[in-house]
């Protein structure tokens, strides 16, 4: 991973600015982001809305077991998104899902886990305690069996606590928006329909519910893969390194071909060492 080229200032961040900065870098990548909600909140919904109403009687819970499997179907491209994002401007789409079809045996390893975690309704929660950061270990470090273990183990170790911070965050916010997405096409059906609408739908197929669930997937994956970033800078002593690299390439233009001893005369600021705007997310 070259630090150098990010597109994002390399610092230490609090869990509330992580997320605060997921919105920039989904809005700086639009039409990238756009394009894959579209490409697999849209097929995704229409399978968990299908099979919660052809099981009726059971519908909230196969909605359920649906969205947590699919949850994985949508945040694998995603992730796999934003490490391209991170380093380049021009991702494409298409080359999203060829590095997707790579990593196909990973997903579908990821899928079925889930999906049998799912079953139990609880041991999704307990997997995203202890394998918060699954997804970016086995997709983005590309390790697996005991190195993606050990690598899981530390991040547990060393972040645990941040990182069940960062989980109980987007737990409520989800919780926020999707009863926020849901209660506005509540409020548009009670005043276009012409038959009774209840204030809750009375199905886990309903179509307004499976997709804002899925939906908010995108945003949330973006906010774990930059937390992600942020325990590795803390980590690893990214902020540090491009720090000092920063000053010795100051330090060697002011020598000058001659070679002298560089004059500092007063205080560079941050911003005039790195050469970045202030700007969270660079162009």
């Amino acid at each position: 991973m070259n630090v150098d080229r990010a597109r994002v200032r390399i610092r230490e961040r609090a869990p509330t600015e992580v997320l605060d900065l997921a919105f920039v870098f989904l809005k700086r990548n639009g039409a990238l982001f756009g394009a894959l909600t579209a490409l697999l909140v849209i097929p995704a919904t229409a399978v968990v809305v299908t099979a919660a109403s052809t099981y009726s009687s059971l519908s909230w819970y196969v909605a359920f077991v649906g969205c947590m499997v699919m949850d994985v179907v949508v945040r694998a491209p995603v992730v796999l998104a934003c490490g391209q994002a991170m380093f380049s401007e021009r991702v494409q789409v298409r080359g999203v899902l060829a590095d997707l079809r790579r990593h196909l045996p990973i997903v579908v390893s990821l899928v079925g886990r889930r999906a049998l975690l799912a079953l139990t309704v609880g041991g999704v929660l307990l997997d995203w305690f202890g394998r918060y950061h699954a997804d970016e270990v086995l997709l983005l470090e590309r390790l697996d069996g005991a190195a993606a273990q050990t690598r899981l183990r530390h991040l547990r170790r060393r972040f645990g606590s941040q990182c069940q911070e960062q989980l109980v965050h987007h737990l409520f916010l989800g919780t926020l928006a999707v009863v926020s997405a849901v209660s506005v096409w509540v409020f548009v059906r009670m005043i276009f329909s012409t038959e009774s609408v209840e204030w809750w739908p009375k199905s886990g197929g309903d179509v307004a519910f499976v997709a804002a669930v899925l939906t908010v997937q995108v945003y949330f994956a973006t906010a774990k893969f930059l937390f992600y970033l942020n325990l590795r800078t803390v980590n690893e002593g990214w902020d540090l390194f491009l720090e000092t690299r920063a000053i010795e390439a100051l330090l060697e233009r002011r020598r000058g071909p001659g070679g002298g001893a560089p004059r500092l005369t007063r205080p560079v600021a941050t911003e005039t060492v790195t050469g970045e705007p202030a700007a969270e997310v660079t162009p």
